[in-house]
């Protein structure tokens, strides 16, 4: 295995810059589907290193101002590069389908946590504590969702399931992409297949954290939207 965190983040920022520039510079056709389909490998591979980051962060507070911050800083790059205007409420940047994603996996935990103290310190429920912990965690994961869509974040539904089950399947990631590539093509059809091809990086992950480029991404995301708008301007 020879995949570190800082060898997964740089793969994923590629293949991001190609998605974009397929969308917001290139017309319609073969090259753009080209160029957007080897951008479909980012996404998967951002939800596992988030999931990853969650595991191993020090103070999760910060985890969640930082991504909210980013959130916010995002969206009006992200509304000129992908939607032309100022503010555009339609449509919302990838950070704050992230973000959704990461106080999930923090309540989802936090509620294995306090339904196992609770049953434990009363004999007398005879519930077990899995099937509370099933369904508690079900019904935020369901509204946690449909906050997703109601505000249509980037990858909506599909990123916060893959999210939750990067997080739930941690050690078992053929598990995990096999069902992400299930929802994946359910909910986006086959242009989103090529999603799939992200299990090649994160099948060869050894666990290593590798050089800190811990801002590069929060960076060069608005960023480089709002270089490929300008250039897009130009041209």
């Amino acid at each position: 295995n020879s995949m570190s965190v800082f060898t997964l983040k740089i793969i994923a920022i590629i293949s991001m810059l190609i998605d974009h520039i397929g969308l917001i510079l290139l017309p319609s056709g073969n090259l753009q589907y080209l160029f957007r389909s080897i951008g479909r490998i980012a996404f998967p591979i951002f939800c596992f290193l988030l999931t990853e980051g969650y595991s191993h962060t020090s103070n999760l507070k910060k985890y969640i101002l930082r991504l909210s911050a980013f959130a916010i800083i995002s969206e009006i790059p992200f509304d000129l590069a992908i939607n032309g205007s100022l503010f555009d409420f339609s449509h919302q940047n990838v950070f704050f389908t992230l973000l959704l994603g990461l106080i999930l996996i923090a309540a989802v935990d936090c509620i294995k946590k306090k339904t196992e103290s609770f049953i434990l310190e009363s004999p007398e429920i005879k519930i077990p504590a899995k099937a509370v912990q099933i369904l508690l965690s079900v019904s935020l994961a369901a509204a946690i969702s449909a906050v997703s869509i109601i505000i249509q974040s980037d990858y909506s539904i599909i990123g916060i399931l893959a999210i939750l089950s990067f997080h739930l399947f941690r050690r078992k990631r053929p598990v995990v992409l096999v069902l992400m590539s299930a929802v994946n093509i359910l909910l986006g059809g086959l242009r989103q297949l090529p999603a799939a091809y992200s299990a090649c990086p994160l099948m060869l992950y050894n666990g290593k954290k590798g050089p800190s480029i811990r801002w590069l991404f929060y960076i060069f995301y608005p960023d480089r939207l709002l270089a490929l708008y300008l250039i897009g301007l130009m041209i």
